[in-house]
């Protein structure tokens, strides 16, 4: 029985990617590094800590992880509150309207810190439809673990396998599907080379899913 819905943001909620690939090539051009596009579209979907950890041991970095890891934060946190227009992906409010109609509970696992995810839903308008928010500090292991979705789950009062994750990213897949949940992957307009395969549905927009169709995927 389906009883939560668990989304995930960046590419899901919004179209954030092509954003996030703007702002982190500014701060690699003025670290002096070059970071290819098959790299960085590696980091889709895991935490900023672990993103910047591999990026410094591989360009042999000088600054601190916790400098890296600010700058970053500073500089998207910044850049989506003076972004002029936000919109949400295409079907998204239509969907969490319908979900919330239908008593199924709804909750957000992303690993953008949670300054950023207010801000951006703050800004989409979508707020009031999360019960729950939880970003990629509020766990000891990013995805591909299970972690963030496992206390989405507890904090939801729902047991796993009444869950199902909406994602569009290799590891947030397979983080799905380490923590029991049937899982939705989305072909995302804004990112390019993740797998869904191990996900039960595949689809390309929101505009048509409905309640009923996440709930067969229990039957």
């Amino acid at each position: 029985m389906l009883r939560a819905v668990i989304f995930d943001m960046d590419g899901v909620i919004v179209d954030s990617e092509p954003h996030y690939y703007k702002i982190d090539g500014l701060v690699f051009r003025e670290m002096g590094i070059t970071v290819s596009e098959a790299e960085w579209h590696s980091f889709v979907g895991i935490t900023a800590e672990t993103m910047w950890v591999r990026i410094r041991e591989r360009h042999r970095l000088s600054e601190s992880l916790d400098e890296l890891i600010a700058r970053d934060r500073e500089r998207r946190i910044a850049y989506f509150s003076a972004l002029p227009d936000l919109a949400p992906i295409d079907g998204i409010p239509a969907l969490l309207e319908s979900l919330k109609r239908s008593g199924i509970r709804i909750a957000l696992a992303s690993s953008s810190p949670l300054k950023l995810i207010d801000i951006i839903l703050a800004r989409l308008g979508l707020t009031a439809y999360f019960e729950q928010r939880i970003d990629g500090d509020a766990v000891t292991a990013g995805k591909p673990a299970p972690d963030i979705f496992l206390r989405a789950a507890a904090l939801l009062g729902v047991i796993p396998a009444e869950c199902l994750v909406i994602e569009d990213s290799t590891n947030g897949v397979r983080a799905a599907v380490a923590a029991g949940m049937k899982c939705v992957g989305f072909r995302s307009p804004g990112t390019v080379g993740q797998s869904l395969h191990e996900a039960d549905l595949i689809v390309e927009s929101f505009v048509t899913l409905a309640p009923e169709t996440l709930e067969s995927l229990f039957r």
